[in-house]
């Protein structure tokens, strides 16, 4: 028994209560409805019934009355009704009895009791079945009935939905079937299926009728119905021909129409193809002719026939239009074959010629050529000849090259020919050559008139000019010289020159005769000579000159116009010599100069030069000292003085000398024997102390291979620059968590030129695979040489943080940072209108803005393929009041902010326009919501989101306040809203807490503590006391409270809404609460409300780099785990009367204010934004994403508590401020845990109930073997993948990521194998003979009958069939295991088993491999990689020549050719299996030299385990081959081999992937497949040499050189050089490698000795 009470006004209670609650239908009972008060009434109390609900009076039962009566001085009153039971189904119905009127005892008047009964449903739920009058129909019969017919009668109309599918389409071959309907009461209905009749050929076609949908009377489809119905078509097919729309066309005319013609129209398109011939060719004298389509229902396709107008003389031209084929729609071609025949006219005529030159004239010498030009009037079908005939002043062959006749080939209307001037040194004057047509043949083509040019030859030599030269007597007694004037070229004409002598320091008539006279030269002379006479003496005197000068030529120029005549002194006087000297013998560098003397050991009658050599010693003249200037001894004198100055400079140099020696002695004086002196210049600065500093203390890893990359500088500075260069070594410290050459490169030097304080080198992150957070590289000076420099004391390190790589984060979208940068130019509006700005960026307090407080300008710099992503096909809830909207923002009288934006309402009639500014509190929070960026004056978080605005207030609807939020949160949810937001809260109505009465709300914890004293309900509770007061202006003010029942249809609308959607909710504004307010926390109260609700507080940020944040509101309290803030303090948005903007002449208001109201919307804005990024996450997801990114990093926020959020995420939360300040940026980011970092799946969950095993993002990587080169990492280029972060958030990323790629600074040559090989030549030359070989790594053996059969047990990788196979040509080779056979391992601690039969002739051996497992604490060890079964055959055919095979079987434990990989690449747990085949070819050419060719084949399959993203390769093929020339003795006890190889690669093959999609709203993964191609870009060749030499019979050196293109089969790598030398001692061997691609050589020194 149900009773439901209803409150009176003293708080007496009238209650209904029936004899049974529920009863079928069929029972045929008759019910009790009774009536009871408190007490007894004081009068007859007559209660008049309302019935509500989907049954109905006198139909589903009948009510004995409609009033009941309770006697005066009786508490109780009743009335019966029976129910009535029928044969329609009708489901279950409710009965709602309710007073609808009460009078008589007052104390009961104010009473609403009501009470529900149920009717159950005796009759079962109906199908429906489908049939048709007939299957089948001709396209022009009649129509045919489908009937739906139900099992039983219904109380409803049942609608029955039809589908149609088939050959037919509905509405082209059948017209459209209406749904059917079935009347309330009835059991079946029907509709028409009317075939449509057309002339169009078709095969006969069908239709499937199908029951789509049935609604009413919860009725369903019977199974499932379908009735196929065949059309059946009554046409011939039908035949094509083909017409022309003319028969001929002009060349230069428009196209003509071809016209294929169907007998009839089909079903389908028909193609009619087109085939062409004639003497016109398609394509160059007609464009070419496209195959005709006739679309389905028409008879009629055209083309077009278009010539080409080309200019070309040709005829007339025909062009031949065929049928060719006909294809669909059953056409044929007519059974006359169809072909039209058109004719080109040609429109051009026949051509003439001109001739023209490039240019009128051109210098003899001038080294090129003009270009002759023929010209046609228009071009021809055929080669045309223009014969050249040549005249004028100059001479064809000799003053100008031959003119060779001009072609002009067919189709062409030019041709060249080129004029070329001879370069003779002859002076001839201008010439000319005149050119003309002397004949034109081919082509029909003849000369334009008379065709000639002309051309001058310009003269480039010039007029001869004279010259004189210079003689020298040997003595003064060399009587007449003879001078020579000498003109430069030869001339046409005579030319004259005077000549005169003048005194230089010799004079006329004491030291020579005057002379003075013309010369002449007739024409062609080119010299002419004149004497002068010189006259002895005997004084001792120096050389003398004579000047001789040319003037008045005539017929030329003068070049030299001065010829010199030197007397030679031969009077001669006692020999003198030069000593030299200095002041002192060392100096300081910073000293005073010193004094050097040279001592003549006599006077001479003239001044006396010495000169000096500078720079012999250790010091250097002009740098370390200042060059000595030359000492001039003068006339009479015996001593001249020079200085030597050190130069004090800041290079450290250690002493340093200077040899200052005589270079050269004038005047006849000699140096006395060698005069030098040495000056030691002593060094006054201190040695280099070398310190070591860095750019940057951290660098970010490349986001991609191959991008550019940030790097850091790293400076070697010292003390005090040195002489010569200082090179500092660089060394990675052990203590680094990076790895060289992995995670960076470094230089393994520095060098600090000489004279230089610094020098530097640069480190460089590397992008790679491998997801490792921040990694250190430690650097540090391992060594410092030159220039006498040492390390500062204290050791010199500098620490390096390489960041990982940022993903593609903000989810699987783009992030453009400068798209965030920009949003932070924008500042506030001026009262002077709108800025085109977003003023809500800017916080008027000073400091950084709100929004970018909480990362909004970095959350709306995402793009998804292009399109912003700002919330678009979001929708945001308001609740709250004064939305400056009108309708629903169809029109401008809606705030700017809105206009345009989708807005829903339940019931829009309590909005205002925008000129309401008193009302205006929803319009601000909505503008912050998801206020537009493109209009107005401010922007909200989610600009581009869509709104639901409900009013919170009724209009002054006493009684349904809470009855009107639940409708209000309904309709956002069945309008899509993801968001509710709630800027206002509840009043209380009672002063029944403490004896006092607050204006706003009480906190939550009175509420609790009121529930517990009174044992009430929350509904109770807040029935008591909440309220709603309205707005400030006292407009739709509501006063009255709601009952309990209200308070359970709102919170139970609240949790509905939850199914889809986050509900945030604004604390109190009054900080004076020391918890929170009972609006913002009812989950508090209704513990099912806590799983998708955020409660909003107002925390103030100041400051930009130093922050202080400031509760302004209530706190969090209660609601901290679910609690966040935003700063809604002096923050602008739409409404209120602050701020007037005008737009388009309209004014509009903005305010600027603070509360939790203008935070909350923040938030709401939020959840937009998020759920446009993970569309699949349900609102609790959402929430929780939000709350666990908040930033609470200050220090005044103290941890109450930690809240775990999705998988292991622990976020701590304060009382006051709970989880911190919302960060919407970092809610886009990957959240991580100790328990899931970022995870990867690589197995789909949509069909197991089992959880999924993750894989970690950050230890999964692949490194491909050389056999896949680059492969695998352009495969993965254009993969991309999805990982998961412990909040279930799917991040998309690249796949190429993953991959490490081929390290490109390792060794080519591996030194350890090298070392190991190291042989002696002896040996070496003895492989050369093929009957012998030698085996090593023996465990033991067995032989039988003499020798030729043995059994053997060696170490895995030196099983016999592969070392006798491979045993010619180990030197040649890098290395076995990783070159030829990667699936092998030479160095393998497996097991071989073999036998080997060796006639001599022949040998055959057999080997099988196993690995060797053994069991520890830590688990089975392997020894061993590999299973193995191989066999080799080799055949001499005689002493000189053997065939080989080598073939095997091998499966790898956890590898596949090479490959390596960690976590979701792993490799453990894969199956694989390699066949592959050796064939080998030996040669001996002479008893010591060989030749040696090997090629192998491999075909590998691939299973990998279900874990990992390699899924499985079939049929890889892979090969590789080398050919090698080994010569013995080359020069003595030596051995030298030549090879060109190629190591092992993949030449055909895929591998599959699994790839993951992103979860779907269910959290199932869909995996997906991927092919991906495993043939690299490149093909690596190696092309060595190794030599080695016995240089005693205990020791041999061995060198060894390769160049490597196309390194690891990758096509872009540079070519690459690698060398190695090695000792090779008796029991000591050491080697060094060194190449192109190595960072620092490597060396290896190995000693074994057996005891």
């Amino acid at each position: 028994m149900d009773a439901i009470s209803g409150d009176t006004a003293e708080g007496k209670t009238l209650t209904f209560s029936l004899s049974s609650a529920s009863l079928a239908e069929n029972s045929g009972s008759t019910v009790t409805l009774t009536a009871t008060t408190t007490k007894e009434v004081d009068s007859n109390t007559v209660i008049t019934l309302a019935t509500t609900g989907d049954a109905l009076n006198n139909t589903d039962y009948a009510l004995s009355n409609t009033t009941l009566t309770i006697s005066s001085g009786s508490d109780t009153g009743s009335v019966t009704f029976t129910l009535t039971d029928d044969s329609i189904y009708e489901g279950d119905e409710t009965i709602t009895f309710s007073a609808f009127d009460i009078t008589g005892d007052s104390n009961y008047t104010g009473a609403n009791p009501t009470i529900d009964f149920t009717i159950t449903d005796n009759e079962s739920a109906r199908t429906v079945a489908l049939t048709s009058s007939a299957s089948s129909v001709a396209e022009n019969g009649s129509a045919l009935t489908l009937t739906a017919t139900l099992s039983g009668k219904t109380d409803e109309e049942v609608t029955v939905g039809i589908s149609t599918s088939g050959t037919g389409t509905e509405g082209t071959d059948y017209a459209t079937i209406s749904d059917i309907t079935i009347t309330a009461g009835a059991t079946t209905g029907t509709t028409s299926f009317t075939p449509t009749d057309d002339a169009i050929y078709e095969i006969n076609e069908t239709a499937i009728i199908a029951i789509d949908t049935v609604s009413g009377g919860s009725s369903t489809e019977s199974g499932t119905q379908t009735r196929t119905i065949t059309i059946t078509s009554e046409e011939s097919a039908p035949t094509t021909t083909l017409t022309s729309s003319a028969s001929s066309i002009a060349e230069n005319g428009s196209s003509l129409t071809l016209t294929a013609t169907l007998t009839r129209a089909t079903y389908e398109d028909v193609t009619v193809g087109i085939s062409t011939s004639g003497t016109g060719t398609e394509g160059t004298d007609y464009a070419t002719v496209s195959d005709i389509t006739i679309l389905a229902g028409a008879t009629t396709g055209t083309t077009s026939f278009t010539p080409t107008d080309d200019a070309i003389f040709e005829g007339s031209e025909t062009g031949i239009i065929a049928i060719a084929t006909v294809s669909g729609g059953g056409a044929t071609e007519n059974s006359t074959p169809q072909a039209v025949t058109l004719t080109i006219t040609n429109d051009d005529s026949a051509p003439t010629t001109t001739l023209t030159s490039s240019a009128s004239s051109i210098a003899e010498n001038a080294g090129s050529s003009l270009t002759l030009t023929a010209t046609l009037s228009n071009p021809t079908t055929a080669n045309v000849t223009v014969g050249i005939s040549t005249s004028g002043t100059g001479t064809e062959g000799a003053d100008y090259g031959t003119v060779s006749d001009i072609t002009i080939s067919a189709g062409a209307t030019t041709g060249t020919a080129s004029f070329t001037p001879t370069d003779d040194s002859t002076f001839e004057g201008n010439e000319t050559a005149i050119i003309a047509i002397a004949s034109v043949s081919g082509g029909s083509a003849t000369e334009s008139g008379t065709q000639t040019v002309t051309i001058a030859i310009n003269e480039d030599d010039s007029g001869p000019s004279f010259s004189i030269n210079d003689v020298t007597t040997s003595d003064e007694s060399a009587a007449n010289l003879t001078f020579t004037v000498t003109l430069s070229t030869a001339s046409g004409v005579t030319a004259t020159v005077d000549y005169a002598t003048s005194d230089g320091t010799a004079t006329a008539s004491s030291d020579y005769t005057a002379a003075s006279g013309t010369l002449s030269f007739a024409a062609g002379e080119t010299t002419k000579t004149f004497t002068v006479a010189v006259l002895a003496d005997s004084a001792d005197e120096n050389n003398e000159t004579v000047t001789i000068t040319l003037s008045n030529a005539t017929q030329a120029s003068i070049s030299d116009s001065t010829g010199i005549l030197t007397i030679t002194d031969d009077d001669t006087q006692a020999a003198r010599t030069v000593t030299l000297t200095s002041s002192a013998t060392t100096v300081a560098e910073n000293g005073s100069a010193l004094t050097l003397t040279a001592t003549l050991s006599g006077t001479v009658g003239q001044a006396v030069t010495v000169t000096f050599l500078h720079n012999t010693g250790t010091a250097t003249g002009g740098t370390d000292y200042a060059n000595v200037s030359n000492i001039v001894i003068s006339a009479g004198a015996t001593t001249g003085t020079a200085s030597f100055t050190p130069t004090n400079d800041n290079i450290y140099e250690g002493n340093e000398t200077a040899i200052i020696q005589i270079n050269t002695v004038s005047a006849g004086a000699s140096e006395s024997g060698t005069q030098s002196k040495t000056i030691t210049i002593t060094e006054d600065d201190s040695t280099p102390v070398i310190t070591l500093a860095r750019s940057a203390a951290s660098v970010v890893e490349p986001a991609t291979s191959g991008a550019s990359a940030t790097t850091v500088t790293l400076t070697a500075t010292a003390s005090i620059a040195a002489d010569e260069a200082i090179t500092v070594t660089l060394t990675p410290s052990g203590s680094s968590t990076g790895t060289e050459d992995t995670d960076y490169t470094i230089p393994a030097t520095i060098t600090i030129a000489a004279n230089a304080t610094s020098g530097t080198g640069v480190l460089t992150p590397r992008h790679d695979t491998l997801f490792e957070n921040s990694e250190t590289a430690i650097i540090e000076i391992t060594g410092v040489s030159g220039g006498s420099a040492n390390e500062h004391g204290t050791a010199q390190s500098q620490t390096i943080a390489i960041t990982d790589k940022a993903l593609n984060s903000g989810t699987q979208f783009t992030y453009t940072a400068q798209t965030a940068a920009n949003y932070l130019t924008d500042t506030l509006f001026t009262n002077s209108g709108l800025n085109d700005s977003h003023p809500s960026l800017t916080d008027s307090n000073g400091g950084d803005d709100p929004y970018k407080n909480i990362n909004l300008h970095k959350a709306l710099a995402y793009t998804n393929s292009g399109t912003a992503m700002k919330g678009s096909g979001e929708v945001i809830a308001i609740m709250d009041s004064g939305f400056q909207v009108d309708g629903l923002g169809s029109n401008d009288k809606t705030h700017i902010e809105f206009q345009g934006k989708t807005i829903t309402s339940l019931n829009s009639s309590y909005f205002s326009t925008y000129s309401d500014s008193g009302n205006s509190h929803g319009t601000m929070v909505a503008s912050i919501a998801a206020g537009l960026e493109t209009k107005g004056a401010t922007m909200g978080v989610a600009p581009e989101a869509s709104l639901h605005l409900h009013t919170y207030d009724t209009g002054g609807t006493a009684a349904s306040a809470a009855n009107w939020w639940a409708l209000g949160t309904l309709d956002a949810k069945s309008d899509g809203a993801v968001v509710q937001n709630n800027s206002w809260g509840f009043d209380d109505s009672q002063a029944g807490w403490n004896g006092s009465q607050y204006n706003a709300s009480y906190a939550v914890n009175d509420y609790l503590t009121y529930m517990s004293n009174n044992s009430v309900t929350a509904s109770q509770a807040l029935a008591a006391h909440a309220s709603i007061d309205g707005d400030s202006n006292g407009v739709n003010d509501i006063a009255a409270t709601n009952t309990a029942a209200q308070w359970d249809t709102y919170v139970a609308a609240l949790n509905s809404f939850q199914d889809t959607g986050v509900i945030v909710f604004a604390l109190t504004n009054n900080w004076l609460f020391d918890d929170a307010d009972v609006s913002a926390a009812l989950p508090e109260l209704y513990s099912s409300l806590e799983e998708a609700w955020i409660t909003v507080a107002n925390i103030d940020i100041e400051g930009t780099s130093t922050k202080t944040y400031t509760l302004q509101s209530g706190p969090c309290g209660s609601t901290a785990e679910y609690c966040l803030g935003a700063d809604g303090y002096a923050i602008t948005g739409a409404g209120g009367t602050t701020y007037d903007v005008t737009v388009d002449g309209v004014v509009y208001d903005y305010q600027t204010s603070s509360g939790t109201s203008f935070a909350a919307p923040q938030v709401s804005g939020a959840i937009a934004l998020l759920a446009s990024h993970f569309p699949n996450h349900s609102p609790e997801q959402l929430a929780d994403r939000l709350l666990a990114s908040a930033y609470n990093n200050w220090a005044a926020f103290g941890v109450d508590g930690t809240t775990t959020f999705g998988n292991g995420v622990q976020h701590g939360f304060s009382t006051d401020y709970g989880h911190g300040v919302m960060d919407i940026y970092a809610a886009l980011q990957p959240i991580t845990s100790s328990a899931m970092g970022r995870s990867l799946f690589t197995q789909s969950n949509s069909n197991s109930n089992s959880p999924l095993q993750s894989l970690s993002l950050d230890r999964s990587y692949v490194r491909a073997s050389r056999s896949f080169g680059d492969a695998i990492q352009i495969a993965l280029s254009s993969e991309v993948n999805y990982f998961y972060d412990a909040m279930a958030g799917g991040f998309e990323y690249e796949m190429e990521s993953h991959v490490v790629p081929q390290s490109k600074t390792k060794s080519l040559m591996n030194i350890e194998a090298e070392v190991n090989t190291l042989t002696r030549a002896s040996t070496l030359n003895n492989q050369i003979n093929i009957n012998k070989n030698s085996y090593q790594n023996i465990l033991g053996k067995k032989s039988f009958s003499d020798d030729a059969f043995e059994v053997a047990l060696t170490l895995g990788g030196s099983s016999l069939p592969v070392q006798s196979f491979f045993n010619s040509e180990q030197m040649a080779l890098n290395s076995i295991t990783d070159y030829n056979l990667p699936f092998l391992n030479t160095e393998d601690k497996g097991m071989s088993l073999n036998s080997l039969i060796d006639t001599g002739k022949y040998k055959f051996s057999l080997s099988t491999t196993t690995p060797i497992k053994e069991n520890t604490e830590g688990g089975e060890v392997y020894m061993g990689d590999y299973s193995s079964f191989m066999s080799t055959f080799e055949y001499n055919f005689n002493d000189n020549l053997t065939f080989g095979l080598l073939s095997g079987l091998v499966e790898e434990r956890e590898g596949f050719l090479g490959l390596v990989g960690n976590e979701a690449f792993s490799l453990k747990n894969s199956n694989n299996l390699s066949k592959f085949n050796s064939l080998k070819l030996q040669k001996n050419i002479t008893n010591d030299l060989a030749l040696t060719i090997t090629g192998t084949y491999a075909y590998s399959d691939f299973e990998g385990a279900k874990t990992s993203l390699l899924k499985s390769a079939n049929d890889i093929l892979s090969e590789s081959y080398s050919i090698t020339l080994n010569k013995a003795g080359l020069f003595a006890n030596d051995n030298f081999a030549l090879s060109i190889s190629q190591p092992n690669r993949v030449k055909d093959g895929y591998l599959t992937l699994r790839l993951s999609d992103l979860a779907d709203e269910n959290g199932n993964i869909n995996i997906r497949e991927t092919d991906v191609n495993l043939e690299p870009s490149g093909r690596q060749t190696d092309t060595s040499f190794a030599y080695t030499k016995d240089l005693s019979d205990t020791f041999s050196f061995s060198l060894k050189g390769t160049i490597t293109d196309e390194l690891d089969h990758i096509k872009d790598n540079d070519t690459s050089y690698s060398a190695f030398i090695g000792l090779n001692f008796e029991h000591l061997k050491m080697g060094i490698s060194d190449g192109t691609n190595s960072s620092k050589p490597d060396f290896k020194l190995n000693y074994r000795r057996a005891f």
